[in-house]
């Protein structure tokens, strides 16, 4: 749908749990009768809150689109150590990011290296 969706970073004195979205597609491409479209105007940045709260802070995670799935794995956790933590959200849900609901998956083998 044209959007870029960052997590996470550092603002220099303590790590980050924040969502951010951009729309980057030209609005004479979208489809105007969309919820998203009218929520997130062309390259104007908006912050997602989730009242479920987000995955905790980190840097240098990794992250990859599945489908409409978004999944963040491991980075440096604010203890300085390498994280293999696995959260993902759908990303239909920035329709209503007051909705958002990240899920944390558990594993039951060793997880690969942050």
């Amino acid at each position: 749908d044209g959007f870029l969706v960052i997590y996470g970073g550092h603002d220099g004195a303590k790590y980050l749990t924040d969502v951010w979205a951009i729309r980057v597609l030209d609005d004479r491409l979208a489809t105007e009768d969309s919820q998203r479209t009218k929520l997130y105007k062309v390259f104007k940045w908006r912050q997602c809150f989730s009242r479920f709260g987000n995955p905790p802070g980190s840097l240098f995670a990794g992250a990859a689109v599945l489908g409409d799935t978004w999944h963040i794995f491991g980075g440096q956790s604010e203890s300085g150590f390498a994280s293999s933590e696995l959260w993902s959200l759908n990303l239909d849900q920035l329709e209503s990011p007051e909705n958002m609901q990240w899920r944390h998956y558990s594993y039951s083998s060793v997880a690969p290296s942050p």
